[in-house]
């Protein structure tokens, strides 16, 4: 398939990590896409959503609404996530991990790597350690902190699917997201505030060269680049989802060692 390069768990070929948003990943076969291992959780979580990170379930759908991590190949960063993803001891933090679908995901299919599964509230992350358990994802640890409050050290990679919905926006009155908790979902008066405070904190946890992935708005793309840009982030780049609209946008902080 055109669209899709398959991601191997011995790190060989032109990796390339990125998320995708809403829409289904058509034409790819299971093989393409690491989340598509599911990762599962009580009935309460997932019927009640009481806390906002209902867990992912074959055929539930809801591992939409909290990102997928797949792999493509032929762009411009490509040479710079490889050379991420072949470094030795690599630590990457998920911020607003959720039901750790990303985090567990790439734990998986890397378990060389070392995953911090981040969030504030005790009872996703409660839901993330049985997800660990049941996957056997022993190198995924579920940290509690608000984006980088209780982090320590550096990171080759931070990834977040944030909230990024505006406060007005029409669409926290329809479907599912009715009964998502508005603190899960909404994010400012332009959807943009938590993505500030991640870009804005990004370059004092990244190690040289560093990688920082963001998930957000199908309108944006451009506010986010800029916000990256500002920072002082490099090839600052941003992928379609398979609905065609900007989803995710990434960018590397300074050079790393490979490249001095």
């Amino acid at each position: 398939n055109g669209n899709c390069t398959h991601i191997t768990a011995d790190g060989g070929g032109d990796d390339v990590l990125h998320l995708h948003g809403f829409h289904d990943q058509e034409g790819c076969s299971d093989g393409d896409f690491i989340a598509r291992r599911h990762i599962d959780g009580d009935d309460r979580a997932l019927q009640g959503r009481e806390h906002g990170h209902g867990a992912v379930r074959p055929g539930d759908g809801s591992a939409r609404r909290f990102g997928r991590l797949g792999c493509i190949g032929g762009h411009a960063g490509s040479a710079r996530l490889a050379e991420i993803q072949h470094r030795q001891g690599i630590v990457i933090a998920d911020l607003g991990t959720g039901s750790g679908a990303i985090a567990i995901s790439l734990g998986l299919a890397r378990p060389a790597w070392q995953l911090l599964a981040v969030d504030y509230i005790v009872a996703v992350l409660d839901l993330v350690e049985r997800n660990v358990r049941r996957l056997h994802a022993g190198n995924v640890r579920p940290i509690q902190s608000s984006w980088y409050s209780r982090l320590d050290g550096l990171f080759d990679a931070i990834v977040s699917n944030p909230p990024y919905i505006r406060v007005d926006d029409v669409h926290l009155q329809r479907g599912d997201v009715r009964f998502e908790p508005r603190s899960a979902l909404v994010s400012g008066a332009d959807g943009l505030d938590d993505i500030r405070l991640i870009i804005q904190g990004a370059p004092a946890r990244l190690r040289a060269g560093g990688l920082l992935a963001l998930e957000h708005g199908y309108d944006q793309g451009a506010a986010v680049r800029e916000l990256f840009q500002r920072a002082g982030f490099q090839s600052v780049e941003t992928r379609r989802d398979y609905g065609d609209n900007e989803r995710v946008t990434f960018g590397f902080y300074g050079a790393s060692d490979a490249q001095r």
